[in-house]
C-alpha cells in the first residue's frame, strides 16, 4: 500500500534513506530551517527518533496559536473569577444559609447577639396536661435560638426544664417538648420519643421535617450511588472492549436484555410496586397513595421504554449490519490507542471536580448577601455590585465547563486523525503514536485554547439563555398565562434546537482544526463544505453509531438501576434503625440511575468522537484529492456503503414526490374538466 498523503499543508513522514551519511546531513538542513520559524521548545517536541536519524513530526508542528484574542478574553474571565471568589471568602458567611433565623430576624449562631446559641426552636403554641397526656402544637411564629435542642422525659406532668437549656420563649418558659436535631440546625419534636403525647405539627415544620427525611436518606445511600458508579465505569470499558470482539452479537444481546429488563421492571412495579414502596408502616394514607402512584408511572415508563427498543430492534436491522461495521472500525482505533478509553473518566473526574469548586464558590457568593426572615423561609437582597459578581460567576462557571468538553473532544480528533493520516506499511498497519492524546491535549491548550473558548463561548450563550427561558417559564406557571406559557415555549424549543445544532457543528469544528490546524471560523467553513459534498453518507453513519450509543446507555443504566434497587431491599438499607437507612427507595434508585446515566454517556461520547473524526478525515481526504488515500479498504467499503444507502433514500424520496405531483396533477385535470 502506499504511504498516505496528507491534508494540504502537511507533508507525509520521511523514509529513512540507507545512506547514513547522506540523510544526517539532509536532517541538518531540515532542522536548521525549522529552527528559524518555531521555538525551541516545540521544536524539540516535535523530533521523533527513527533509527539513528531524526525526523520532524508535521502532525504537530503545522499547529500554531489562532484566535488569540479569545484565549486573553477568556483569561482575563478566568482571573476576574479568581478575584470575586476572594472577595465572596472575605465577605461570605456560610452559616447565614443553613442556619435558623429567630423571630427577631437574627440569624442563629451568626448574629451578634445569638453567637453562641446555634439551634433553632419552635416554640410550642399550646402546652397543657389533659387526660394524663401531654397536649403540644407546634408551630412557625414563634421560632428562638438555643445552645442545645432540649432532651426531656414528658412522662411526668411536670418536665424540668434545665436553665442552660430553657428556651426564651414568650411563655410557657419552663416548658419544653423533647426534640431531634433535624438538617444539622434545627430542634424539631422527636416523634417516636412523643408518640404518648398527642403532637399537631403545623404544615411547614412538617414539610421541613419530611424534605428532611428525604434528603438525608438518600445521603444515608451514599454507598450505593458509589458502588453503582464503578459498576457503571466497569460496565463502560466491558462494553468497549467486548464491541471489537462481538460487536453485532453483543448489539443483538444488549436490545434483548434491554427489553427483557425493561419488560421485568415495568411488571414488577405494577404488581408489587405499591407492596414494596409502602412497607414503611410510619405513612399516611396520603402518602401510600402517592407510592402507589409513583410506582405506576414508573411501571407505564418502563413498558414504553420497552416497546421503542423492541420497534428499534424490528425496523433498523439494515442499520444494524451497518453499525456494526462502523463500530468495528472505531474499535480498532481505540484497540490501537487505548490511551483515548481513559479520556472519559479523567473528563468526568474534571468536570465533576470543577463543578463542585463552582457550586461551592456560587453558595459562598450567595452568602454575602443580607439574609432576613424567620425560621426556614429567609430572603436575601443583594446590592448591584454582587448581583453582577453572581452574573459573571454563573456565566464563566459554565464556560470553564464547556471549554473543558471542547478540549476533549480536540484531544480525541487529534489522537483519531493522526492515527488516520499516518503512512502504512506493507501490511497495512500503522505506526501509532500511543501518547497521541497527550500531545492533542497540549496543542488544544498551548496552539488552540482561543479557539476552543471561542466555540465554548457560543454554546455558553446558548444554554444560558436556554436557562433563562426555563427559569420564565417557571414563574410564568405562577402566573398562569397560557399565551405568554406557548411562547415562551415555543422560543425555548427553537433556542434548544439551535443550540443541538451549534454543539455538533463546534464538534466537527474541532475536528478540522485538529486536521488542518485553522482557526474556529476557518474550521466552521471547511465544515460546511465537507456536510454539503458528503454530508448524507455521513448522517447514515452518524445513525448507526446513535444505534449503539443507545442500547449502551440503557443497557448500563437498566443494570445499574436494578443493581441499586436490590441493593436496597437489603436490612442495611431498609431498616429502620440502620445508620444506612434510606426512606425513598424509588428517590434513591431515580438519582442512581442518573448517575449511570452521566457515567455511561460519557463513554458512548468517546466512540462517537472517533467514529465521526474518521468519517470527517475521510470526507476531507475525499474533497482534497478525489479519493481517500489515507483510509483502509475496510473503511471506504464502508462510506461507500453508506453513499449508496443515502443516495436510495434520496430517490425514493424523489419517487415519492413524483408520485405525489402526478396524483396532484390528475386531480386538477378531473377538476378542470367539471
Amino acid at each position: 500500500m502506499p504511504p498516505g498523503k496528507m491534508p494540504e499543508d502537511v507533508k507525509a513522514l520521511p523514509q529513512e534513506d540507507p545512506d547514513e551519511d547522506h540523510a544526517d546531513h539532509e536532517d541538518d538542513d531540515d532542522r536548521s530551517d525549522d529552527m528559524e520559524d518555531d521555538d525551541d521548545d516545540e521544536v524539540e517536541e516535535s523530533k521523533t527518533m527513527t533509527g539513528n536519524s531524526v525526523v520532524e513530526d508535521p502532525f504537530y508542528t503545522k499547529h500554531k496559536c489562532t484566535d488569540p484574542v479569545c484565549a486573553i478574553l477568556f483569561g482575563v474571565c478566568v482571573l476576574a473569577m479568581l478575584y470575586i471568589w476572594g472577595w465572596a471568602a472575605w465577605n461570605g458567611d456560610l452559616a447565614k444559609l443553613s442556619h435558623g433565623i429567630d423571630r427577631s430576624g437574627q440569624v442563629c449562631g451568626v448574629s451578634p447577639n445569638v453567637t453562641d446559641k446555634p439551634f433553632l426552636y419552635y416554640c410550642p403554641q399550646k402546652f397543657t396536661w389533659e387526660n394524663n397526656t401531654w397536649q403540644i402544637e407546634v408551630g412557625p411564629d414563634d421560632p428562638v435560638c438555643v445552645r442545645s435542642c432540649p432532651d426531656l422525659d414528658l412522662k411526668i406532668s411536670e418536665p424540668e426544664v434545665p436553665p442552660l437549656s430553657r428556651p426564651d420563649c414568650p411563655q410557657n418558659q419552663e416548658k419544653a417538648y423533647t426534640t431531634k436535631l433535624t438538617a444539622d440546625w434545627f430542634c424539631l419534636p422527636d416523634m417516636q420519643r412523643l408518640n404518648s403525647s398527642e403532637v399537631q405539627l403545623q404544615r411547614s415544620i412538617g414539610s421541613l421535617k419530611q424534605g428532611e427525611s428525604q434528603l438525608f436518606g438518600i445521603r444515608n445511600g451514599w454507598p450505593i450511588l458509589l458502588a453503582v458508579a464503578l459498576v457503571a465505569v466497569a460496565l463502560g470499558y466491558i462494553y468497549l472492549i467486548l464491541l471489537r470482539l462481538l460487536a453485532k452479537g453483543l448489539i443483538w444481546l444488549s436490545l434483548g436484555f434491554c427489553i427483557v429488563a425493561l419488560a421485568g421492571a415495568s411488571w414488577y412495579f405494577w404488581a408489587e410496586g405499591h407492596t414494596a414502596l409502602t412497607s414503611n408502616n410510619n405513612m399516611t394514607i396520603a402518602e401510600m397513595q402517592e407510592m402507589d402512584l409513583i410506582a405506576k408511572v414508573v411501571s407505564v415508563v418502563a413498558a414504553i421504554t420497552a416497546c421503542g427498543v423492541m420497534c428499534l430492534s424490528c425496523c433498523c436491522a439494515s442499520e444494524i449490519d451497518l453499525s456494526t461495521r462502523c463500530l468495528q472500525q472505531s474499535t480498532q482505533v481505540l484497540w490501537k490507542m487505548p490511551l483515548i478509553l481513559l479520556a472519559p473518566l479523567v473528563k468526568a473526574i474534571a468536570k465533576g471536580c470543577l463543578a463542585l469548586a463552582f457550586f461551592y464558590g456560587c453558595v459562598l457568593l450567595w452568602s454575602t448577601a443580607k439574609v432576613t426572615g424567620q425560621g426556614t423561609n429567609r430572603h436575601y437582597d443583594f446590592t448591584p455590585e454582587q448581583e453582577v459578581y453572581i452574573a459573571i460567576w454563573i456565566a464563566v462557571s459554565f464556560w470553564i465547563l464547556e471549554l473543558v468538553s471542547a478540549i476533549y473532544q480536540f484531544s480525541i480528533a487529534y489522537a483519531v486523525a493522526k492515527y488516520y493520516y499516518t503512512p502504512s506499511d506493507n501490511r497495512g498497519d500503522r505506526a501509532v503514536d500511543p501518547f497521541a492524546l497527550v500531545q492533542g491535549t497540549k496543542v488544544g491548550v498551548m496552539s488552540h485554547l482561543g479557539s476552543l473558548a471561542f466555540g465554548s463561548a457560543i454554546i455558553t450563550v446558548l444554554e444560558l439563555i436556554e436557562k433563562a427561558l426555563q427559569y420564565a417559564e417557571l414563574k410564568d406557571e405562577e402566573d398562569n398565562n397560557q399565551v405568554v406559557e406557548c411562547m415562551v415555549r415555543c422560543i425555548l424549543c427553537c433556542c434548544r434546537c439551535v443550540r443541538i445544532c451549534v454543539e455538533y457543528v463546534s464538534k466537527n469544528a474541532y475536528i478540522d482544526m485538529a486536521v488542518s490546524a485553522s482557526n474556529f471560523c476557518t474550521a466552521i467553513r471547511n465544515v460546511g463544505h465537507v456536510m454539503l459534498d458528503h454530508g448524507a453518507a455521513m448522517a447514515v453513519l452518524n445513525g448507526a453509531n446513535f444505534l449503539f450509543q443507545v442500547v449502551g446507555v440503557v443497557g448500563i443504566t437498566t443494570t445499574c438501576g436494578l443493581m441499586a434497587w436490590a441493593l436496597l431491599g437489603l436490612d442495611t438499607f431498609s431498616h429502620t434503625s440502620s445508620s444506612y437507612y434510606v426512606a425513598n427507595h424509588v428517590l434513591a434508585t431515580a438519582v442512581a440511575c442518573g448517575l449511570a446515566l452521566i457515567v455511561s454517556w460519557a463513554f458512548m461520547t468517546v466512540f462517537d468522537m472517533t467514529s465521526d473524526t474518521l468519517l470527517f478525515c475521510m470526507a476531507m481526504d475525499i474533497r482534497q484529492h478525489g479519493s481517500a488515500v489515507n483510509a483502509d479498504h475496510r473503511l471506504k467499503e464502508l462510506f461507500n456503503q453508506a453513499r449508496q444507502t443515502a443516495a436510495r433514500a434520496q430517490r425514493a424520496k424523489e419517487q415519492k414526490q413524483q408520485k405525489l405531483q402526478a396524483t396532484n396533477a390528475r386531480g386538477a385535470a378531473k377538476n378542470s374538466k367539471r
